[in-house]
């Protein structure tokens, strides 16, 4: 079973926004979950987390963990979402996954 690290734009002064892109990675890690891949995605599993708890919704917060996630996984995909281009947090993993040579590829919604 391949370990897929889900990347995805989130951060966005609309929290309208940040809403409907957590919940089109949910949709796209339940979909590749069908397909027999194994999904982490920090955005599906932290979003809830952090709207009750207060957490930092900032790349600042979450470089830590997401180092240790993408190490973790076989490889990162990328799930280009509206802003993709520009989410900092992104531009990040991609450089986190060539560090680690984990393969890295681009996937529409």
């Amino acid at each position: 079973m391949i370990k897929i690290y889900l990347g995805s734009p989130y951060t966005h002064s609309d929290p309208a926004i940040m809403e409907e892109r957590y919940l089109a990675v949910c949709l796209k890690a339940s979909q590749l979950a069908k397909e027999d891949y194994y999904v982490y995605s920090p955005i599906a599993h932290w979003h809830n987390i952090a709207k009750l708890y207060g957490l930092p919704r900032d790349w600042g917060f979450w470089q830590k963990m997401d180092r240790e996630s993408i190490q973790l996984m076989d490889q990162v995909w990328i799930l280009k979402l509206e802003g993709w281009s520009i989410s900092e947090g992104l531009g990040h993993e991609i450089l986190i996954a060539k560090e680690f040579n984990k393969p890295y590829i681009f996937i529409d919604p």
